[in-house]
């Protein structure tokens, strides 16, 4: 085994950081600690060592007074990194010399003057330097042996129930399965070891189960209500319930597209990185749980990880998987909730996230011919793509089924992992929970086939390596008619105390800015974003709703999927429907910031988290779906074609930015509750640690049917021979946080002011803290003082009462200030910045704690910083939301030249190998390292003049390592990339200008002296010129093209050395001063100009 050192990964902000939370561990006995990557190679010929000896570096042993510690992938496991590292290594032609290669780091700890680490004290920061769900930590080196070690094929494992005697006793049976099921983690729940069958992860009993409430035989069964809404409203739905995803009519185009949405909550408990990695992969945004200052610290089991790990790591995970994948990260929400709430008056018990809750919910396009799952024909074969199998599903499906905190069950929550996915042939299924166990039966049963997997009913497992066939049963038995589960459930009342909201002076950090879960996502990637978490010049995270086009294209491409989410969990506390119902309502009070003609063109995923088990949570779950399954969805004229159950969890007007650039406007709200003022389970009671008795709740459906149909009809007005066109220049829901939540995130997103009036809604003003606070359903719209009653018809019209109306206050576009009034008397005044700055501090401190400090400090102060942030982040073009220019269909104007060879090369974005083995590195390297593809290169850079090559992200990253390697002229000095100064991924968006010498250099911009606005994803890497020399030498040749407005983060968000950014990615948002066709565009349109030219 050949061991390759490589250098220290960690920056110098997180090893100081790291150093830190040691040393609070151990009393401060550490001086230093760094981290380096070690790459360890399993050779394949004896002539490896040879081949790979240049690549070797010494590195330094460390002395006697070190402590070395070494993490690795768990035995028999082979990491992500290790199949994409390995795949490199045969592209650049290695395959007969490397059989493997893996990754370790060596942690390196330096004790204090006279100190000494014991293996006490080792113990002590293990969990600090590894993730015990895919590593193990060592003290000393690994052995070849260790990490490529191929275990031999084992027999299937038997549970003799009956045992040697051949007794049948149905006790003894059963207690020989209990055993088996703490002695092999096999994690049957009760119920599911009376019958032997699956975990409730895989087969859904709970939702088909017969349910008896209070007593009371109950007509329906979960998913039977669920299925009402699709069996009353199928119209524009393809599949549903036949699948893992529902399939939906495209509108006004031929192009369906795909609804699923996953669950992760086990593995992300467990360890939060890969639980919610493999939790985007399930669904191919996240979302944590965390604790809060005014929380109680309640505890937490030793295998489970704390709030504060899941909402660094969960996040991290998720945005890691969707950024390799090329899966823009567009919308979400993050909750916490923990608190001790009264059964009765003499006691209490706690609820809230400890098991957290990581949901991954996407959209996919299908062709029409494959929108349905062909049969499978007999005869077919069956394949497996994917990792080794290891401890899938009962680890995770399974291991998730019992209830978290027994300590027997620590280890088997460490082999949680999820791996592979199945393979398109005449049908497609996936690996999830349960394994293969459970997906290939499933794969067939669909087909109303069996498998040897072999005759029509019947599944047989041959065993062609140790014979025999471990398993030989009827179809039936995994899928047929296995025995219902009679659920009992009692329903209770408990005691409920009313918020007291007579508190006089308080404006509390209610709801926090997700900011630092957001910029760590690409978001521009696959050019079809309309509309993604951020809002306005000043990228304020405040968008009700994600929007992605259908196609590319300009005017003819009009159409595309609105994607919003709406839940309000806390309120199930006090009326599990009034929950259900409002999060249905909430998602629509959200997804109107769209244009949607029709209620029943939309769709919706039901997710439903609940302690099945616990209390009288059964009748709680009964009652809620119950709620929407048979009233407010077909009400509205709602389907539910597709969601997900986890019952084991115990344990637009384009955006809500305020136009400054209209004079006199005021703020419309459109009450949807009659007028109720109900604070049960609002962020103000959370805050202070009560929950209230009254829950918010849909009070007429009719009104909000009519309110959406209201909104798409303002949405299709137009005000002729105005510049702002819409009746409706700006629009916001109100729901967490209230209506003062909700105009605050507008005048954040504007950089504006505004005067709120509390006597337009309470004119009594028997309780002002109500009437801003509460989550009632409503809406806050910013129109011209003169269009009030032009869009108050059209409401009234549609069936919206006039008394729901409201003029609540006014914008002040010349001021900063914020004023809250009644009665002409101030109850609050501030500044938009002193009240930004605490709506954005949590995002602050979690960002100084996961990223560069340094960064996030300075990204922070921009906030107050109004006049240089303005002038560097304000657009010099003016923008227009509504004429968003994204990627056009530019390869076929390219064309081909007349002696039919391409001129253009694009090197696309993408993660294809995850950054594995540097930053675009392993891609060159394959060009490189491989003779004939490199004289394809060659030709292309250096023999022909009539080419050019565009490279994005990582393929800007290849380019440069080719330019450095020679391959391509005059780039031998170009920058290399490496990480960024945060530390993070950044995906911003940021303005850049076209440099007046390197610019003119360009085919892409031979006329350019401006500003322009590049897309949300701008660069993944720090440029770095190694040398000073070679960044004179590149502003020498005037190379230099393009170029951040300031060097300060975020603004240049990567760090480059005077704000460097060079001739890529060049990606902007149109506006009508450029005619429809922004900066991107015109560089493919001077690119095809350059390319006739040439001919």
């Amino acid at each position: 085994m050949l061991s390759l050192i490589g250098s220290s990964l960690l920056h110098p902000s997180k090893r100081a950081q790291l150093l830190e939370r040691a040393n609070a561990k151990l009393g401060a006995k550490l001086a230093s600690i760094d981290a380096l990557y070690i790459h360890f190679v399993n050779p394949a010929s004896e002539q490896a060592n040879a081949v790979l000896a240049d690549a070797i570096l010494a590195g330094n042993a460390a002395n006697s007074a070190q402590t070395v510690l070494f993490v690795l992938p768990r035995p028999g496991s082979i990491s992500p990194w290790s199949s994409k590292a390995t795949d490199i290594a045969r592209m650049c032609t290695l395959k007969e010399h490397i059989d493997r290669i893996e990754r370790g780091i060596a942690y390196v700890l330096q004790p204090a003057a006279s100190a000494t680490l014991d293996a006490a004290d080792i113990a002590h920061v293990h969990d600090l330097l590894h993730d015990r769900m895919t590593q193990f930590i060592s003290a000393v080196p690994p052995t070849a042996d260790a990490l490529f070690h191929k275990a031999k094929p084992a027999p299937l494992t038997h549970v003799d129930l009956l045992g040697a005697d051949g007794t049948s006793d149905r006790s003894v049976a059963k207690q020989r399965l209990i055993d088996a099921n703490e002695r092999l983690g096999l994690a049957l729940a009760n119920d599911e070891i009376d019958y032997l069958v699956n975990s409730e992860h895989c087969r859904h009993k709970i939702f088909n189960a017969d349910w008896t409430i209070d007593g009371n035989s109950m007509p329906n069964t979960l998913f039977g209500m669920i299925r009402n809404t699709h069996k009353l409203h199928p119209e524009h739905t393809i599949s549903a319930y036949s699948d893992n995803a529902a399939v939906i009519e495209g509108y006004k185009e031929p192009m369906p597209f795909l609804a699923k949405v996953e669950t992760h909550n086990h593995p992300t408990a467990v360890s939060p990185y890969p639980g919610a990695a493999t939790g985007s992969g399930g669904e191919i945004r996240d979302e944590g749980d965390g604790r809060q200052p005014w929380e109680e610290d309640f505890g937490k089991p030793s295998h489970i990880s704390s709030a504060y790990d899941i909402m660094i790591d969960g996040p991290l995970g998720s945005s890691a998987f969707n950024n390799e994948f090329g899966r823009p990260g567009l919308s979400g929400f993050w909750r916490t909730w923990s608190e001790r709430v009264p059964i009765d008056d003499n006691s209490t018990e706690v609820r809230g996230y400890h098991k957290p809750i990581m949901l991954a919910g996407g959209l996919g396009n299908v062709r029409p011919k494959n929108a349905l799952k062909s049969k499978i024909t007999p005869d077919a074969a069956i394949i497996v793509l994917g990792g080794p199998g290891m401890l899938i599903g009962l680890g995770g499906g399974a291991a998730s089924s019992m209830a978290s905190g027994s300590s027997s069950r620590a280890a088997l929550d460490f082999a949680s992992g999820q791996v592979g996915q199945g393979n398109p042939i005449q049908s497609i299924h996936d690996v999830g929970a349960g394994g293969i166990s459970n997906a290939l039966p499933e794969l067939v049963h669909d087909a109303g086939l069996g498998a040897r997997f072999e005759i029509r009913d019947e599944l047989v497992v041959t065993d062609r390596l140790l014979g025999g066939t471990p398993i030989h049963l009827p179809m039936p038995i995994l899928f047929g008619k296995p025995p219902k589960i009679a659920r009992q459930a009692q329903s209770s009342q408990p005691l409920r105390v009313p918020f007291d909201s007579t508190l006089t002076s308080y404006l509390p950090n209610i709801k926090d800015d997700p900011n630092f879960l957001i910029t760590i996502g690409d978001r521009s990637i696959t050019g079809l974003v309309v509309r993604d978490q951020m809002v306005g010049p000043y990228q304020v995270p405040v968008a009700d709703v994600a929007v992605t086009r259908t196609s590319y294209g300009f005017d003819e491409s009009v159409t595309g999927e609105a994607v919003a989410s709406g839940e309000r969990t806390p309120l199930a506390l006090i009326s599990a429907a009034a929950s259900a119902r409002m999060a249905v309502a909430e998602s629509l009070t959200n997804i109107v910031a769209s244009s949607i003609e029709s209620l029943e063109r939309i769709k919706l995923s039901a997710n439903w988290m609940c302690a099945a088990s616990h209390s009288d949570e059964g009748a709680r779950l009964y009652e809620a779906v119950q709620a929407i399954g048979l009233d407010l969805c077909p009400k509205l004229g709602l389907a539910i074609p597709v969601g997900k159950d986890s019952m084991s969890m115990k344990m637009a007007w384009e955006s809500p930015e305020l136009r400054t650039d209209v004079d006199d406007t005021v703020l419309l709200f459109v009450d949807l509750a009659g007028g109720k003022q109900r604070l049960g389970g609002s962020c103000l009671a959370q805050v202070f640690r009560q929950l209230g008795h009254e829950a918010p709740d849909v009070e007429d459906a009719a009104v909000l049917k009519a309110f959406f149909e209201a909104c798409y009809t303002l949405k299709q007005l137009r005000v002729q021979k105005r510049d702002e066109g819409s009746l409706v220049l700006a629009y916001h829901d109100r729901s967490d946080g209230g209506l003062i939540t909700a105009v605050l995130e507008m005048c954040f997103a504007g950089h504006c002011g505004a005067e709120i009036f509390v006597d337009a809604l309470d004119a009594e003003l028997k309780d002002p803290v109500a009437a801003l606070f509460n989550e009632e359903l409503g809406a806050v719209m910013q129109v011209k003082s003169g269009d009030v009653k032009a869009v108050s018809a059209v409401l009234t019209a549609a069936g919206v009462p006039s008394h729901n109306l409201h003029v609540i206050g006014r914008v002040t576009p010349d001021s900063q200030e914020i004023k809250v009034v009644a009665r002409s008397q101030s109850l609050l005044s501030s500044t938009r910045a002193t009240l930004q700055k605490a709506w954005a501090e949590t995002s602050f401190r979690m960002q100084s704690l996961r990223d560069n400090p340094e960064t996030a400090a300075t990204e922070y102060s921009l906030i107050t910083d109004e006049a240089t942030s303005a002038a560097a982040l304000r657009y010099d073009l003016t923008y227009n939301p509504r004429e968003d220019v994204w990627v056009p269909r530019w390869l076929r104007p390219l064309g081909c030249t007349t002696q039919g060879r391409h001129p253009a090369m694009a090197a696309c974005g993408g993660f294809s190998f995850g950054d594995v083995l540097g930053a675009g590195s392993g891609w060159a390297k394959s060009i490189l390292l491989n003779p004939s593809v490199k004289a394809q290169f060659v030709d292309f850079f250096q023999n022909r003049s009539d080419t050019f090559a565009l490279g994005v992200c990582n393929g800007c990253q290849l380019l440069s390592q080719l330019g450095v390697a020679g391959l391509i002229p005059e780039a031998e000095n170009w920058p290399l990339f490496k990480a960024n100064e945060s530390g993070r991924f950044e995906g911003r968006l940021s303005t850049v200008e076209i440099t007046k010498t390197g610019g003119a250099q360009s085919i892409f911009w031979p006329t350019w002296r401006a500003r322009c606005c590049p897309p949300s994803s701008l660069t993944v890497r720090t440029c770095l010129v190694p040398q000073r020399w070679r960044l004179e030498a590149i502003k020498a040749k005037n190379q230099v093209a393009m170029q951040y407005v300031d060097q300060r983060y975020p603004i240049n968000p990567n760090g480059s050395p005077e704000h460097e950014l060079g001739p890529a990615e060049a990606y902007a948002k149109g506006d009508k001063g450029w005619q429809g066709k922004g900066p991107w565009f015109r560089m493919f349109e001077n690119a095809r100009k350059w390319v006739a030219s040439q001919k």
